[in-house]
């Protein structure tokens, strides 16, 4: 797996990894962006579309929407919590300004130092199982 910030840095690395002949798959949100470079992968890299993965089968999801509301309020924004049921994790942290990427690190942080007991619900965990389990039938 190799990280990236943003999907707008997906093709070049898709690129390299083509020009190196190594097995790949793209992983990347289900919103507007994902959903643009999902298309510019199949158009100008000729990528197949099942080596394309949207981390959700729902429309406009991100990665952070895989966590339940509560998961995500209590481990990952801590303070500054969305009350609101409607909104999606991802919709939230946009009209706050949030830094995505900070975000995932303190809360990275968090697990690896296991400052606090992290215990996702089941509904957490069974979101991330589904990406997992897409993301190994890719390989097969």
């Amino acid at each position: 797996m190799i990280p990236r910030v943003g999907a707008q840095k997906t093709p070049q690395l898709i690129s390299l990894l083509i020009g190196w002949d190594l097995e790949f798959l793209a992983v990347l949100d289900n919103d507007t962006e994902g959903k643009t470079i999902a298309k510019e992968l199949s158009i100008k890299l000729l990528v197949e579309g099942k080596k394309i993965i949207f981390i959700a089968e729902k429309d406009g999801f991100s990665i952070e929407d895989l966590f339940t509301q509560e998961d995500f309020n209590h481990f990952v924004l801590n303070e500054n919590k969305n009350d609101d049921t409607n909104l999606l994790n991802s919709k939230f942290i946009k009209n706050k300004k949030y830094d995505k990427v900070l975000l995932s690190k303190k809360f990275f942080e968090k697990v690896e130092e296991n400052q606090t007991e992290i215990k996702l619900s089941q509904d957490t965990i069974n979101a991330f199982k589904q990406v997992f389990n897409k993301i190994s039938n890719g390989f097969k």
